[in-house]
């Protein structure tokens, strides 16, 4: 037979045992997080590089077709149709086709091909044509701008400029690009808590990222973005594994583009599976070192758990899940009680019967949530008509309600019911299709007293039938 002693001592070592190999074990374990978070990043990174390298591209190729067209020696009719299959063919290829604007060298508008690009004729002070008409041999990547038509968003343009055969300018040809549709991309990257993707060109200027405002903005961030364009690298990693900021970030040139797609992952979204880890590890380290204790709090915890179960159970079998009052069940029983207890000889006994004047009318008009907003009002002002201990409100079904009055004799009963038909009146709930225009109640009292009842059915039933008989004199009247 095992010794407490000997027994502690044994689960002791174990939990000295368990600490230094679950220390070693969440080293690695914090290691292997900063391997997959960077190739998690790295992958991100690759994607949305090639998403938008390969749209681009796309744009490029239909603008250097677009160029060649517009100073070839194709006749008009078939240059048309020429520009028309390339609409169409840009359409296809690109992830948004965008719009396609042809300008002459002094920046006048020529054509817009797809017919919903820049409404203003002169576009000589666009960034995308100045860049392109300075810089003729290059493809220029603007920052956002706004165009001219209707409804737009921040948009890019990529241009490039129009040489004919002796290399003179002639024009510009751009391909406007709408920034949300790059951004909608973005956005259904998942990468966790503190984790940022954005594209942006080299100057710094943000295209699109995700979220729109980012939980890392930092100065150290900027530095690094800046360090990398200007070593005119293709792609870099940084990494800070080791303090409470810890981070990974990733930087990557869209091709030949002056565009940077960056990935930069914060602490949560590193660590978040191995922080999870490490604090079952300790659940279960601390369980270890107080085994017995554990056993005896999860078997107090059982036994409280279950003494609040069953009296949650209890209480939702006696209770209406709307208005919060006692429900069918319980008055029945409440009733059979206090009618045993009267027969005993231990006084009167009185019920209520209420009922909403006009209820179907209400809902019909209102709706059914105002309706159900209406049967909680007034089953709170019933509820209150209870002022003593022994008294007892019910739903008894729909709009009515019923109340139980132990001691009390017909006179009594009537002022607490007139009591609470003329709150509820002052309420002055609106009630468009009510006789008075306001939510009202109805209310029939029966008392031992005064009604020679034999069961507690019986007296129900007469309380029952007073309630219609208020109704029958015009409704919101107690009659007794």
């Amino acid at each position: 037979m095992l010794k407490p002693v000997r027994v502690f001592c044994f689960i002791f070592l174990l939990a000295v045992l368990a600490t230094l190999l679950t220390g070693w074990h969440m080293l690695q374990m914090k290691e292997d997080a900063l391997a997959y978070a960077h190739a998690s990043g790295k992958n991100t990174l690759l994607l949305v590089e090639r998403e938008f390298h390969r749209d681009l591209d796309v744009h490029a190729q239909t603008l250097q077709t677009l160029s060649n067209v517009l100073t070839g020696p194709a006749t008009p009719a078939l240059t048309q149709q020429i520009l028309q299959e390339l609409v169409q063919g840009h359409a296809a290829g690109s992830v948004q086709s965008g719009t396609l604007v042809v300008t002459d060298a002094n920046g006048q508008l020529l054509m817009d091909l797809n017919h919903a690009g820049e409404l203003r004729r002169d576009l000589s002070e666009r960034e995308y044509f100045q860049a392109a008409r300075d810089n003729p041999g290059r493809q220029f990547l603007s920052r956002p701008f706004l165009p001219s038509y209707p409804g737009a968003s921040e948009s890019t343009a990529l241009s490039r400029a129009v040489l004919d055969a002796n290399g003179q300018f002639v024009g510009v040809v751009a391909a406007i690009k709408e920034l949300r549709h790059m951004e909608s991309f973005v956005r259904g990257l998942d990468l966790g808590e503190l984790g940022d993707v954005s594209i942006r060109l080299l100057d710094g200027s943000v295209l699109a990222q995700w979220p729109a405002e980012p939980k890392r903005s930092s100065a150290d961030e900027r530095q690094t973005f800046e360090a990398f364009v200007a070593s005119g690298e293709v792609e870099t990693f940084r990494q800070q594994a080791n303090t409470p900021d810890a981070y990974w970030r990733g930087y990557r040139r869209i091709g030949d583009y002056p565009a940077v797609v960056s990935v930069e992952l914060g602490r949560k979204a590193i660590f978040h599976t191995w922080t999870a880890r490490t604090w079952i590890t300790s659940g279960l380290l601390l369980a270890i070192n107080a085994m017995t204790l554990f056993f005896a709090y999860r078997l107090t915890r059982h036994l409280r758990r279950r003494d609040a179960q069953e009296s949650r159970l209890r209480t939702q079998a006696d209770t209406d899940p709307l208005t919060g009052l006692h429900n069918r069940r319980w008055f029945d029983q409440k009733a059979q009680r206090e009618w045993q207890r009267r027969r005993a000889g231990d006084g009167q006994l009185a019920v209520l019967m209420m009922d909403i004047d006009q209820f179907k009318a209400y809902n019909d008009h209102y709706g059914h949530p105002r309706g159900d907003l209406a049967l909680i009002n007034v089953a709170h002002l019933v509820g209150k008509g209870c002022r003593r201990e022994e008294d007892g409100a019910a739903r008894y079904g729909g709009e009515e309600f019923v109340m139980i009055l132990p001691g009390c004799d017909t006179a009594a009963a009537a002022r607490i019911a007139e009591s609470i038909r003329r709150e509820i009146e002052e309420t002055a709930l609106p009630h468009a299709k009510g006789d008075r225009g306001v939510v009202t109640l109805s209310i029939g009292v029966a008392s031992t007293s005064d009604t020679a009842a034999e069961s507690i059915e019986a007296l129900i039933d007469a309380a029952d039938a007073n309630l219609y008989k208020a109704k029958a004199a015009g409704r919101n009247k107690v009659v007794a």
